[in-house]
């Protein structure tokens, strides 16, 4: 496996931080703003069947079914009513208006129910209907000796709410919590390459101006120390490189000025050596008869 280079790695360590502050921040953000909005739509549909419970007692107590009918279907007015029953404590539905959507009639019962069907689009509200036992004083009654009883039930209101606005609100959020995101990704990738290019670069230069000093060519530091500028955070190491491959320059021409020095003497010593050869050989010659 090819091992990152230092390039992908910078990247890497610049975006990863910013990369998980962005998602979890989205994340925080988003899940604040799911339980904003079903805390809302509860609240609404509960204040909703409420008022339409107390707006029914008087025709559930006169049996008024044409003004509870008329409540049902000013009920639908409001933007997230789908369907709108009132129902007597038998069981028997006295008025009734939109859309069902379903057979599973709630039974009767004198508490607040909430319920949500398996696909959680629609909300299902019993809101219970008593008498406001509102008591009045008799002259010749004793205040001390009246036990006030329970009320007595007169029925309850169902009312089917959707949550389309919901599921859309929370939708817009989502795409809006991903455009934050990505829009915090992309200017962290844009931070960190400028950042990482404003380190790799020098490290770059410096990487390359070693091997050039290694391969023998120190005209390379001259041309480095003249490209580098005085702000460059890698400056000092680069000066004192240059310096090194000064000394060395230096150090190379002493080396090959002695070289040649020995090998110049060297030479006039061997060609002094052949020319007294050559003439102890005529004096030989000559000696000859």
């Amino acid at each position: 496996m090819k091992t990152p280079d230092i390039r992908v790695r910078m990247l890497v360590a610049a975006l990863l931080p910013v990369s998980l502050l962005s998602v979890l921040l989205s994340a925080v953000f988003l899940m604040a703003r799911f339980e904003d909005i079903s805390a809302a739509h509860q609240l609404r549909t509960r204040s909703v069947a409420r008022q339409l419970a107390l707006a029914s007692e008087f025709g559930l107590f006169a049996g008024n079914k044409q003004q509870l009918q008329a409540l049902a279907r000013g009920a639908l007015r409001e933007s997230d009513v789908r369907w709108v029953a009132i129902v007597s404590p038998q069981g028997e539905t006295l008025a009734s208006a939109g859309v069902a959507g379903g057979n599973d009639f709630p039974p009767y019962s004198e508490v607040e129910t909430h319920q949500v069907d398996a696909r959680g689009l629609i909300d299902m509200l019993t809101q219970p209907v008593v008498a406001s036992g509102i008591q009045l004083d008799d002259l010749y009654e004793d205040v001390n000796q009246v036990i006030p009883g329970k009320a007595a039930p007169l029925g309850q209101v169902v009312v089917k709410f959707s949550r389309q606005a919901v599921v859309e609100q929370q939708q817009s959020i989502l795409l809006l919590g991903g455009l934050i995101s990505a829009l915090g990704l992309l200017f962290g990738l844009v931070l960190a390459v400028r950042l990482s290019g404003g380190v790799i670069r020098p490290m770059m230069r410096v990487s390359h101006l070693i091997e050039r000093i290694g391969n023998g060519d120190f005209a390379a530091a001259a041309q480095t120390q003249a490209q580098t500028p005085p702000q460059d955070p890698l400056h000092d190491l680069q000066k004192n490189l240059i310096q090194m491959a000064d000394r060395l320059a230096g150090a190379r021409q002493e080396l090959e000025h002695q070289v040649s020095t020995v090998t110049q003497a060297l030479r006039e010593k061997k060609g002094g050596g052949r020319t007294g050869n050559a003439g102890q050989v005529a004096v030989f010659g000559c000696s000859q008869p």
